[in-house]
């Protein structure tokens, strides 16, 4: 998967920690609507109009973590509910839920002092999307994310366990990053169902998880097979009896990774408005 895999934000992200210090990345995050330069070379990879260059360069917050709203929804809904083994009405109604759901999108307006780095209303992608219908869909009482970073996809999964939680199923989010700060996009109001812990899931999370059993796992961390191999492996030894779900934004893992499961779905997303190509989805079941 040459293109996504070498221009993704994501694999950006895994390059720019090899060069600059935890601290030193959250810093320059910050300035991400005055990071002219390095915003010109990363649109130069993509066919785009020069409108789209020029309002992106100058003006957009978002460096190496892209938010957007997706033209195929009923595609990943589809994909969905291949994966979940549910009825395809059902995962599109949850889908769909992503627009509308007030808490939803009240969890995602960002204040003013976000503003330097975050889009004051960003819109969730394909990922984000499918992690708030697949939480909607299983109910699960313990959910891990790894990879982080301001959190975008903490706050729609938060937000799912809330809703669940106001019909009657509470859950619980693990998340884990590298980076101290990350996180920094979820509001107050959801915190309270969320465990943050800065540190490397494959080292720490069989201490972190306890006697609890997970349905849900997210994995937006490291591109590399051996590394989401090792995070898989120690999520399954606590998997819920109803199984799990994993997904990764890592396209290429659907060849490149032994998945244990017949049940397993690919989506391409389709960006509205964005010169990015899109994500490629994996969504396992067990």
């Amino acid at each position: 998967m040459e293109s996504q895999t070498e221009r993704s934000p994501s694999l950006l992200k895994s390059w720019l920690k090899t060069i600059l210090s935890e601290g030193a990345r959250r810093r320059a995050r910050r300035f991400g609507r005055l990071r002219w330069i390095t915003k010109a070379k990363l649109v130069r990879h993509y066919r785009h109009s020069r409108i789209k260059w020029l309002s992106y360069v100058l003006v957009d917050p978002e460096v190496d973590s892209w938010t957007y709203p997706i033209a195929n929804q009923r595609s990943l809904a589809e994909a969905l509910a291949t994966a979940l083994s549910r009825p395809s009405a059902e995962v599109r109604t949850l889908v769909s839920e992503t627009g509308r759901d007030p808490l939803l999108r009240q969890s995602l307006r960002q204040p003013i002092r976000h503003l330097a780095w975050a889009k004051r209303m960003p819109e969730p992608k394909a990922y984000h999307q499918a992690c708030w219908a697949i939480v909607r869909a299983v109910r699960p009482t313990c959910v891990v994310e790894t990879g982080v970073l301001d959190g975008m996809a903490s706050t729609v999964i938060l937000a799912a366990l809330a809703r669940n939680s106001l019909e009657g199923a509470n859950g619980q989010l693990l998340s884990f990053d590298t980076m101290p700060g990350a996180g920094a996009m979820v509001p107050a109001s959801l915190r309270q169902h969320w465990q943050l812990v800065c540190g490397d899931a494959t080292d720490m999370l069989e201490q972190v998880i306890g006697d609890r059993q997970i349905g849900f796992f997210t994995s937006d961390s490291v591109p590399s097979a051996d590394h989401i191999r090792a995070e898989l492996e120690a999520v399954l030894r606590h998997r819920s009896e109803k199984g799990v779900v994993a997904m990764t934004a890592w396209g290429w893992l659907a060849n490149d990774l032994t998945w244990p499961t017949s049940h397993v779905a690919v989506f391409q997303e389709q960006p509205v408005d964005h010169f990015y190509d899109g994500d490629t989805l994996v969504i396992a079941s067990f």
